[in-house]
């Protein structure tokens, strides 16, 4: 259980990851603005109507940029960063790293259910020649970390940095909307979610010895897939694991990103440790903000 102190400080890292991503996404956001309008300008000199201009650039930042919702009453980009409509555009566009809106505390604690009784009962018949036996079934937890399932009643979804478009394609969440986690449940159950160190035929092993091959230093007993991503399964894990050759490293809950089979964050004990990480994990800026030409909607 979590007491009081340790709720605020979860509740403080949620908000202080919130407050960088928006930073990070703003910047982001004015930097195609300014370009938009730049090539607009550019435009007008070449006698294009100002109206088609106009409406090339609410285009580009409605179809593929994915910032401006046709029924926003935004006369042109440089107006979503008004103050009477950017509170909104954050919220839509989830500026700040979240999904807004309430949380559906039965369906999360139904999504919490089926991954706890996933790791209870995934098991198949040992190999005696492996001499990581015992693993699977000594130190098996019973339930996810509380600081993460406290975090995720807290906010709908955390969806990392990035504006909606890059989100889509580059980025990974760490926690995804209860409605998105229970549908995903009714489609491919939890065999997707979570995964227990590889025993006999476990028709999982693929894919927990890529866990083992990433984090090479560490001894695995579960690992919990809880967001998604462009690939399959890469993105943010929660392992119950402990340092192989350190007699100190107890088993418990940490935090880390995975990416293909050659990279590999440190894991971090606390989520609020994690949250500081994955606030800048992957975000939008140098050569992965890129303005798209507005002849490509024109």
């Amino acid at each position: 259980m979590l007491d009081d102190q340790r709720r605020e400080s979860i509740a403080s890292a949620s908000q202080n990851y919130r407050d960088v991503v928006l930073e990070q996404n703003l910047e982001a956001l004015r930097y195609l603005v300014v370009a938009a309008e730049g090539e607009a300008e550019g435009l007008r000199k070449d006698d294009l109507p100002d109206e088609e201009i106009r409406d090339a650039c609410l285009r580009l930042f409605s179809e593929q940029y994915g910032l401006i919702s046709p029924d926003a009453g935004v006369a042109t980009p440089a107006s979503s960063l008004d103050d009477s409509v950017l509170p909104n555009t954050i919220k839509r566009c989830s500026l700040d790293g979240i999904d807004h809106g309430a949380v559906d505390v039965q369906k999360r604690e139904a999504w919490f259910d089926a991954v706890h009784t996933a790791i209870a009962s995934l098991h198949v018949q040992p190999d005696d020649q492996d001499p990581h036996n015992a693993v699977a079934e000594h130190f098996r937890p019973l339930c996810l970390p509380a600081d993460f399932q406290y975090l995720a009643t807290l906010v709908r979804g955390v969806c990392g940095p990035g504006l909606p478009h890059y989100r889509e394609t580059s980025q990974f969440s760490f926690i995804v909307d209860p409605e998105e986690a229970i549908n995903d449940l009714e489609f491919y159950g939890t065999r997707n979610r979570v995964v227990v160190p590889a025993r006999g035929r476990d028709v999982l092993a693929e894919a927990f010895h890529a866990l083992d091959m990433v984090w090479e230093d560490w001894q695995i007993a579960v690992g919990v897939k809880p967001g998604d991503g462009p690939r399959g399964w890469d993105g943010p894990w929660i392992l119950y694991c402990r340092r192989i050759g350190d007699e100190g490293s107890l088993w418990g809950w940490r935090y880390g990103i995975r990416e293909e089979i050659d990279y590999e964050s440190e894991l971090f004990d606390t989520i609020e440790d994690f949250l500081g990480f994955y606030a800048c994990y992957n975000e939008q800026k140098g050569d992965r903000l890129e303005a798209i030409p507005l002849e490509q909607v024109m």
